[in-house]
């Protein structure tokens, strides 16, 4: 699977794999101070250990050179994981002008996601290949939408709006269907507060809206009961 590993699960979005890359980066900086630094402190542990026939000898110096090196190279790498991190945040902040829109409530223990026909479904269905802008607020307390596959998470307050973005990748000829948490502790039934990411073929997700909206309005009590979502 694309992106799929021990560490993340299948990717799923294009700005998926930016996210990525910076995480593999900065572990890979960590195994590698972190062998570097194990490695020396033992080397040193073995070699200058005290020993009861070993007389104290004193052989420490200054060495600018190394403390510019250490200096020097470590602020190399915190600028590239800041500028490559940044441009990613920003480039994941900034919807395109073109971007679908889908208005997003959160309520304990609940997510609404409201189309631009005035369609609420319980989850989010959504086009392939097609830029998303989620518009997000919050009916009560402080909620996270969270989507894995996508490494897209954002914070919902109440009394303002939030918005983010995303690309969902083709799934190919079927529907795609990924996980969406709350990632904010919200109260007592927050391990509940789940939903499903369902992405539809180039093509499908009209109809799918279509059919849907026109289901819904056709219901009456005697046929489902009472009717949650228009």
């Amino acid at each position: 699977a694309p992106g799929g590993s021990m560490i993340f699960p299948q990717r799923g979005s294009s700005d998926a794999v930016i996210v990525d890359q910076i995480f593999y980066f900065i572990l890979a900086i960590s195994i590698v101070f972190f062998v570097l630094i194990v490695g020396v402190m033992l080397l040193f542990v073995f070699k200058y250990r005290r020993t009861d026939h070993a007389a104290p000898e004193k052989s420490a110096s200054h060495s600018n050179t190394l403390e510019a090196v250490w200096s020097i190279i470590p602020a190399i790498l915190v600028a590239i994981i800041f500028i490559w991190g940044f441009s990613g945040y920003m480039e994941m902040r900034q919807a395109p002008d073109d971007s679908y829109e889908i208005h997003v409530i959160a309520q304990k223990w609940s997510w609404s996601f409201q189309y631009p026909n005035g369609h609420i479904e319980p989850d989010l269905h959504v086009p392939a290949d097609t830029n998303i802008q989620l518009v997000m607020t919050s009916n009560d307390v402080i909620h996270s939408p969270y989507i894995p596959s996508f490494r897209l998470k954002m914070d919902v307050v109440p009394g303002r709006y939030n918005k983010t973005w995303f690309r969902a990748i083709d799934p190919g000829s079927e529907t795609k269907e990924y996980d969406l948490f709350c990632a904010e502790y919200c109260g007592d039934k927050h391990s509940t507060m789940t939903a499903k990411v369902v992405v539809h073929p180039s093509g499908e997700f009209e109809k799918w809206l279509e059919d849907a909206a026109n289901f819904l309005e056709r219901m009456t009590p005697e046929e489902g009961g009472e009717v949650l979502y228009r």
